[in-house]
């Protein structure tokens, strides 16, 4: 998401309301937020998520359905603060608590990860 502290409550996308959102205060404006069908309630914001954040290097927000026994995860990885090695170490840690909290949840991962998987480390 490109929006400012606070910008995303403002956007609306008709049929879709706005989950959860994590709106960087500090070096522009970044973060990550997921939409959900409106007529789909039982989706709801996953707070413990943006405790894993670490700016520059993994921004994320994450959903929980408890009924579908589904956790999402929007993240937002910048190639210009951060490294590989930072973002794989945060992201093991974020998976390592969702598969503890939420056992034998399905879990999508979605975003603008910056990264060339391709790349020899």
């Amino acid at each position: 998401t490109w929006f400012h502290k606070g910008e995303s409550e403002f956007v609306k996308i008709d049929g879709y309301r706005l989950v959860t959102s994590y709106e960087r205060i500090v070096k522009g404006c970044r973060g990550a937020c997921i939409y959900s069908d409106s007529a789909i309630n039982s989706i709801t914001e996953e707070k413990h998520i943006t405790m894993l954040i670490v700016v520059g290097t993994l921004e994320c927000a994450g959903a929980v359905s408890v009924k579908d026994i589904l956790i999402i995860i929007s993240l937002y990885a910048s190639q210009k603060y951060g490294t590989f090695e930072d973002f794989s170490a945060r992201l093991e840690e974020m998976l390592v608590y969702v598969i503890d909290k939420y056992v034998n949840f399905k879990v999508i991962l979605a975003g603008d990860f910056n990264l060339d998987l391709f790349e020899e480390r």
